[in-house]
């Protein structure tokens, strides 16, 4: 649940990532919506971790808390899989550079399986069988940087992980 402490937890990764998204395409675009939908996501994950409409209350209060602008919330509510919405919501959406490489030793696959044991040592998503597998499809449908990138291969805990979602934590 996102109660810890306005930190986002390391959530798994599903499916596709939506580019930029419009209000129109979505019925509201408040901190209820943006609340509801990243608690969605959560609980899509396959791990249940307690009360849904909690969860949903929490990321609803970060939200108004940090007052996210629009954009911020659109890109949210635009996010398919979690780990792309907590990046939207934390600001860390800053589209690669179209001439970026990307080094071998930070694509997706690789990044992938070094995140998924820290995560599921650390006691989140340890029941989430295909974890890493869903942290891949993540990265490839999401725009991450080679910094970004390189922030997760250089991370060793949980807390280096969600410092590279929340530099400023």
């Amino acid at each position: 649940m996102a109660a810890a402490a306005a930190r986002p937890s390391l959530p798994a990764l599903l499916a596709p990532h939506h580019q930029r998204a419009t209000a129109a395409a979505f019925p509201s675009t408040d901190c209820a919506a943006v609340g509801q939908h990243l608690a969605d996501l959560e609980a899509a994950t396959g791990e249940q971790r307690g009360d849904e409409s909690r969860c949903a209350s929490d990321y609803t209060s970060l939200c108004e808390a940090a007052n996210w602008p629009l954009d911020r919330r659109l890109c949210v509510l635009g996010a398919d899989d979690l780990l792309n919405a907590h990046l939207c919501a934390f600001d860390q959406t800053a589209s690669q550079q179209k001439d970026e490489q990307i080094p071998p030793a930070l694509a997706c696959s690789a990044i992938a399986p070094h995140i998924a044991p820290i995560v599921q040592n650390a006691g989140m998503y340890a029941d989430v069988p295909d974890f890493a597998q869903q942290i891949e499809a993540a990265c490839d449908s999401g725009t991450w940087t080679v910094a970004l990138r390189q922030c997760f291969a250089n991370a060793q805990t949980v807390d280096a992980l969600h410092a590279c979602i929340d530099p400023q934590q």
